[in-house]
């Protein structure tokens, strides 16, 4: 669990994105971000992934 926090921690810095702009931009609601963020539950794949897309789409149009 803290691992896969750690890594969107780390996305979510990188894309340069609060926790409420990547809740919003995931489509996650900002509760269970929280929960994710602070280990306290193991999010499912799909999950995952709808954060790590909100992080690149972020990050790639920062770069523009």
């Amino acid at each position: 669990r803290a691992s896969i926090a750690r890594e969107i921690v780390a996305a979510m810095k990188q894309a340069g994105l609060s926790q409420a702009e990547l809740a919003r931009a995931a489509r996650v609601r900002p509760e269970t971000l929280s929960r994710i963020l602070n280990a306290r539950v193991t999010p499912d794949e799909k999950t995952v992934a709808k954060l790590m897309k909100a992080t690149t789409v972020r990050a790639q149009g920062a770069r523009r």
